[in-house]
């Protein structure tokens, strides 16, 4: 049996809600009128690849191609921070080269998490407004030593924690 109704009935993949079914083109080769959705080769070919099946690329309208690209540009609009963080947090004293390597593994495992986890296209990093008001309000101006300001950065994330469960 055909996986496709009658276009004059409405065309739509069966294995979908109509509403996200993308646009159906018509292909003649022969003899033969073969309809393939647009953008879906391989889910029309019959097979589909893994980062389809784990993201759902085809059932949210896009393909690989397009999410490498907001991948490379989400990366691309982000990387200032790991060279701006360093001097922001340098200047409250600490080690500009563990702040690099901390910033780079910061957001490389919360950005990796949220992605391969929660399944959310959505890239994470240190905040810059409070590494801001922590170097140059908490330690320059109220002349706390910074390890005095990462504590109480710390106790205040225990306590937005404990709001949030």
């Amino acid at each position: 049996m055909d996986k496709w109704q009658n276009p004059e009935r409405g065309a739509k993949f069966t294995g979908y809600s109509a509403a996200i079914v993308p646009p159906v083109r018509r292909h003649i080769s022969g003899n033969r009128h073969e309809r393939h959705t647009i953008g879906e080769t391989t889910a029309a070919a019959g097979h589909v690849c893994a980062l389809d099946r784990y993201f759902g690329l085809t059932r949210d309208g896009t393909e690989p191609r397009t999410e490498i690209i907001a991948g490379v540009t989400t990366f691309l609009t982000m990387a200032y921070i790991v060279f701006v963080n360093p001097q922001i947090l340098g200047t409250a004293g600490m080690d500009q080269g563990a702040v690099f390597a901390a910033t780079c593994l910061a957001a490389a495992a919360s950005t990796l998490t949220m992605g391969l986890y929660a399944n959310y296209p959505i890239a994470l990093a240190p905040g810059m407004g409070l590494n801001a008001f922590f170097a140059f309000t908490i330690v320059v101006t109220y002349k706390y030593s910074w390890q005095q300001g990462l504590a109480a950065v710390f106790c205040s994330g225990v306590l937005f924690l404990l709001i949030s469960v």
